[in-house]
């Protein structure tokens, strides 16, 4: 089973408290946990997008840094690996280093995000997707 397709969000653990720990206003992080809810990867070739259910999109290049720019105007540098069924991106701008892992269950239905903080001491943000 592959990455690519499209997934609903069943769980968020931790989410809303590892953004703001973040320094991602309250009501910003309610309003992209509330508007992602839906996800879907596309992989072609080395090009890798996921799409949220609120419009917003990522572009990634497998093993190659890309950059995009922030509704808040900054720009945020990612560089992706995708090995397997484990996506995992690593991004930073001015104020901050952060890292998304996708990883797909061995049975090709859930697929569990963990986002990890570049700054010590804040707990890892955990959403969890069954695949459609």
């Amino acid at each position: 089973m592959g990455l690519a397709g499209k997934y609903q969000v069943v769980k968020n653990q931790g989410v809303l408290e590892h953004m703001t720990a973040q320094g991602i206003p309250a009501e910003q992080a309610v309003k992209f946990i509330e508007g992602s809810n839906n996800i879907e990867i596309t992989i072609n070739g080395d090009n890798i997008t996921i799409a949220r259910g609120d419009g917003h999109n990522r572009n990634y290049t497998n093993n190659k840094e890309t950059t995009e720019t922030a509704p808040d105007g900054n720009v945020i540098k990612n560089f992706s690996v995708l090995n397997g069924t484990t996506l995992t991106v690593e991004s930073s701008h001015s104020q901050g280093k952060w890292k998304r892992i996708y990883t797909l269950s061995d049975s090709g239905s859930e697929l569990t995000v963990v986002s990890k903080s570049g700054n010590a001491g804040i707990a890892d943000g955990i959403r969890i997707y069954k695949k459609l």
